[in-house]
């Protein structure tokens, strides 16, 4: 058992509390004639729950995040963040639930003041919360067959006022060949989405395909996808139609256990179509690289999101804001990512690398967006008990029509682990904005000291 842990029953429990000081000289996030400084206490009271057992995993993260200013105490605040997922076996082998409840934040026009945390008072964020329930039925018939279906339903629900609330219902079914097909692989694949918005259109996305696998060895797979598939959504009267047969062909390689390789090329109503998927895992480094076109809404970056929980116990709840996804907005348009991410480990230290582009054309207004950005991070072990953390991000999004940012931040951290239960941190970031529009553009300098405890 972890210091600082306690067990009710299966039930680990680790109470924490976090107090900072931080200083920024730039609270608002205003043009530089224009900024002010404040000195901000934080005092973040928290916990974490876990269960492993044999038919029920579940996991809890809360944080009551308050922040009191010094110099406008008028904007003293207080925010919840939120990461609870768990999954149940309710039948042995048979069905199963998966269920997950979220509450943070969000930044709501992107054009518009955007910061990572919750220190920056910028009027351009919104809480938001998540549901999604999601039963599955998984059946296995011998070395013929592999039956799974699964019905999810996602609720997205924001606090400020005319912003899209959503409720997502989605069925899908996968039927896969067992073992006895070794020389064809086969699968069948259908699924049916609806997206319901408080104020407006609703969106529809239903998908039906087959898939075949044939080995050409015991690490060389081809692959064939066909199908058809009807989405309804608002677009624009000159865009294409949204439904029509797909296809793609593409392969499969293994050459070791530590490398993989997949890539295809096909058509959908958009047009040829890539994916592609490359893997390396070491004893000392990890390397992903990836590709991918899908059409989605906003409000699925918002149920896909993923808090950062450390796997410390005494470690604080990070919850970032992200920057990089689009504005609220219903609207249905096609994403087209491709990203990189490398982890290294040296004898005292780790190199973390990831980068990513994204282009977004939504499908009613004809708009694009690019979003290209790079995070670098070096943790250096020090000693038994203390770390430094160097970190470094730009993003450069281009909105075509309205304008083009950068944001650069880079930043220091030390840690301290003055015993198992208590850790202390020392921060300093530097974040620089440009813009094409001068009321955006900033620059701000905050350092912070913080000490967390677990009782």
């Amino acid at each position: 058992m972890v210091a600082g842990s306690a067990v009710a029953g299966d039930w680990e429990i680790h109470p924490r509390v976090t107090l900072g000081e931080i200083y920024s000289d730039n609270i608002a996030l205003d043009p530089d004639n224009l900024a002010q400084d404040d000195y901000v206490t934080q005092l973040s009271p928290g916990i974490k729950l876990s269960r492993e057992g044999s038919r029920l995993r579940t996991d809890l993260n809360y944080q009551l995040q308050s922040f009191f200013y010094a110099r406008a105490p008028k904007r003293n605040d207080v925010f919840h963040q939120l990461d609870a997922e768990g999954t149940a076996e309710l039948l042995e082998e048979l069905l199963f639930l998966d269920a997950s409840l979220k509450f943070d934040q969000s930044v709501i026009n992107p054009e518009g003041k955007v910061s990572q945390s919750n220190l920056s008072r910028t009027g351009n964020r919104t809480d938001v919360a998540t549901l999604m329930l999601s039963p599955v039925l998984r059946k296995r018939f011998g070395d013929i067959l592999d039956f799974e279906t699964r019905y999810t339903f996602d609720r997205v629900d924001y606090r400020a006022a005319n912003l899209h609330d959503n409720d997502t219902t989605r069925v899908e079914v996968k039927l896969d060949g067992g073992p006895r097909f070794r020389q064809l692989g086969w699968g069948m694949r259908f699924s049916s989405e609806h997206q319901n918005f408080t104020r407006a259109a609703d969106a529809d996305f239903e998908k039906a395909d087959i898939v075949l696998r044939y080995p050409r060895d015991r690490r060389f797979v081809l692959v064939a996808t066909a199908g058809y598939e009807n989405d309804k959504y608002q677009r624009s009267p000159s865009g294409t139609v949204p439904n029509g047969s797909l296809w793609s062909l593409g392969f499969d390689w293994v050459p070791s256990p530590v490398n993989r390789l997949s890539a295809s090329v096909g058509h959908r109503f958009f047009g040829t179509t890539y994916e592609a998927s490359l893997t390396h895992e070491a004893s000392h480094g990890d390397l992903s690289l990836g590709y991918s076109e899908e059409t989605v809404t906003s409000n699925r970056f918002i149920i896909d999101r993923t808090n950062f929980i450390s796997p410390e116990p005494n470690a604080p709840f990070v919850v970032p804001i992200n920057e990089s996804a689009p504005g609220i907005t219903p609207e249905v348009f096609l994403r087209k990512r491709g990203d990189l991410k490398f982890h290294y480990r040296f004898r005292r230290s780790e190199l973390r690398l990831s980068l990513f582009r994204e282009r977004r054309e939504f499908q009613r207004t004809g708009r694009t967006e690019q979003v290209l950005r790079t995070d670098v991070g070096w943790d250096w072990h020090l000693g038994p008990r203390t770390d430094l953390d160097l970190t470094a991000s730009r993003q450069n999004r281009d909105f075509q029509i309205t304008k083009n940012d950068v944001i650069f931040r880079a930043g220091a951290a030390l840690v301290r682990r003055m015993s198992p239960r208590v850790e202390g941190r020392v921060r300093y970031q530097y974040t620089d904005r440009s813009s094409d529009v001068a009321s955006t553009a900033y620059t701000e300098n905050r350092i912070s000291l913080e000490v967390t405890a677990t009782f």
